[in-house]
């Protein structure tokens, strides 16, 4: 490894990605930039043939590559154990992630992300459009059409829209938080302590593929995928000091209750009545006021309705008729 340190530190959290992995390195091999960059990529115990692949690349650059390889896998530990592992080993000014079932595909993608963030300090990260592939084909994901500046209200209010493999960071992240173990989804922690501390760039041409399914989310239902998100916003309300932000994340929870209702209703019963209960406890109406301050986007009484019928014989029941007596 090259003792020079290098500007850009690429991390590459892999399990299990034989198939893939290949195509992930060239993508970062590829690259044509001034930027001198590091590969960190951290093997999490595969049981396949991905660390074997990975150690032929590192044989041929070896002043590339500075690779961890696990012997025991450490994200069934704890989001927090990766991170603080990959991003403690990383020297460069500037971070990229990119897990190894997704890859780059414009060589020009970290100089244009870099030269971004080099000529303007008050942006703390700066991501992109991307290609989502999946068994039906290759479809552009893209936030908006034209170049934008992200906050972290925006990613409050709307949720994990920026795409792992498309953010270059400024590496801040030390300590890392120790609350970033409680959550299911380490990424959007990622974006929401990176915008709590400057803005983020978005630029609309796609750079990058991100293959939905493969991944520690791809198996899992509808439900189960919402579920994971709704942790993950609980564990960010509180973190920032900001009522306004809380709201926003409270507003994306409720927003689960709907989702889970409106695509996966027979799983709410068994698996979500106590979120559901824990929500309508922090979310929905004590008072008018209250309503008025969180903005639900949807009718309140709508989603008592649809949610008592849905529960009836289920103890939550119980809590959504006192709600509705008290708002008589």
């Amino acid at each position: 490894m090259n003792n020079a340190r290098p500007v850009l530190s690429i991390i590459c959290p892999t399990y299990n990605h034989e198939k893939f992995i290949a195509e992930t390195l060239e993508g970062f091999l590829m690259q044509k930039t001034k930027y001198p960059f590091e590969i960190i990529v951290h093997d999490d115990a595969s049981t396949d043939g991905t660390a074997s692949i990975v150690r032929q690349y590192e044989a041929k650059f070896p002043d590339l590559f500075a690779n961890i390889y696990q012997s025991e896998n450490q994200f069934s530990k704890s989001i927090l154990s990766v991170t603080k592992i990959t991003f403690g080993a990383a020297r460069g000014k500037y971070l990229a992630l990119c897990e190894g079932d997704d890859y780059w595909t414009d060589p020009l993608k970290i100089e244009k992300q870099i030269d971004f963030l080099e000529a303007n300090p008050e942006y703390t990260a700066c991501a992109h459009a991307v290609y989502e592939l999946s068994e039906h084909g290759k479809e552009i994901n893209q936030a908006t059409t034209e170049p934008r500046t992200y906050t972290i209200e925006d990613l409050a209010e709307h949720g994990n829209f920026l795409p792992t493999t498309s953010s270059v960071f400024r590496n801040t992240f030390e300590p890392i938080p120790d609350w970033f173990s409680l959550a299911p989804i380490g990424d959007f922690l990622v974006h929401m302590v990176n915008a709590s501390r400057g803005k983020i760039y978005y630029m609309p041409e796609p750079m990058a593929v991100y293959r939905k399914f493969t991944g520690y989310h791809g198996p899992q239902t509808l439900t189960k995928r919402y579920l994971q998100l709704y942790k993950t916003l609980d564990v960010l309300i509180g973190r920032f000091n900001d009522e306004k932000i809380d709201r926003l994340l409270r507003r994306q929870q409720a927003k689960c209750i709907v989702y889970w209702y409106n695509n996966d209703a027979g799983e709410i019963v068994s698996e979500q009545a106590p979120l559901v209960n824990e929500v309508l406890e922090m979310v929905m109406i004590k008072t008018t006021l209250h309503m008025a301050r969180f903005k639900l986007p949807f009718l309140v009484a709508s989603v008592i309705k649809k949610i008592s019928l849905l529960l009836r014989h289920n103890p939550v029941v119980n809590k959504l008729d006192s709600l509705k007596t008290k708002g008589k």
